[in-house]
């Protein structure tokens, strides 16, 4: 199958793979902040101010964040955003199981995750072409929409 041409090229598709399954993740971990403010507080209101945290860094960081990708070594701001975002995860989970986690650090955690993800989008997107042949680039970016959707989808459920 031609949309899978790219997943011949090794670097693509470990690179495809792994952010696969962080896109997954990413939508759980977004699913379950939500929910857990939803059950916490009950308001709509607060569940909406935690998803504009999560998505309004993202959008006003995006650029800086292209530059950043086309200045520095992708590879290492790829490793260094997913590192962040792992840390954020982390923290949130900690805070969470011990019982202390209030809302306002749910939605500073989102600020930080959506700035880390401006950072680390361009910089994959600007990576995929170099790992691949031109004859496979539109292979690469099916299968990159994909995995995002494919997250959209599996994450939530």
């Amino acid at each position: 199958m031609k949309v899978l041409r790219a997943l011949r090229y090794r670097s693509f598709a470990l690179l495809w793979g792994g952010q696969t399954i962080s896109s997954i993740g990413d939508f759980v971990y977004q699913i379950a902040l939500v929910w857990w403010v939803l059950r916490v507080t009950g308001s709509a209101v607060a569940m909406g101010t935690v998803l504009i945290c999560a998505n309004a860094p993202m959008v006003l960081f995006l650029l800086i964040g292209g530059v950043a990708g086309d200045r520095l070594p992708r590879i290492p701001l790829m490793l260094v955003s997913d590192l962040m975002r792992a840390a954020i995860v982390g923290l949130v989970a900690t805070l969470a199981l011990a019982g202390s986690l209030r809302v306002w650090q749910v939605c500073v955690a989102s600020v930080l995750f959506g700035v880390v993800e401006a950072f680390f989008r361009p910089a994959y997107t600007a990576l995929v072409p170099e790992l691949t042949p031109l004859d496979a680039l539109p292979s690469a970016n099916a299968l990159t929409s994909l995995s995002l959707q494919s997250g959209r989808i599996i994450g939530p459920a």
